[in-house]
C-alpha cells in the first residue's frame, strides 16, 4: 500500500511539473553576487549537520 502511495505521489509530481519548451533555454550561473557567496558556508553547513544526523525522519 505504501509503495502505491509512493508511486502516486510521484507522478503526481511528475504530471504537474512543467513543460520545457524551446523558448526556455537554460540558463548557465557563472558568477555569484558578494551575498551568494557569502551564504555558502551557512547552507554547507546546514546541509552537512542533515547529512550526518543519526536522527528518524519525522514524517
Amino acid at each position: 500500500m505504501f509503495i502505491i502511495a509512493v508511486q502516486a505521489n510521484l507522478l503526481f509530481l511528475h504530471l504537474n511539473m512543467p513543460r520545457r519548451t524551446n523558448d526556455m533555454r537554460k540558463r548557465i550561473i557563472t558568477e555569484l553576487s558578494d551575498e551568494q557567496e557569502a551564504m555558502l558556508p551557512i547552507y554547507r553547513d546546514k546541509w552537512r549537520s542533515i547529512q550526518i544526523s543519526t536522527e528518524s525522519i519525522q514524517q
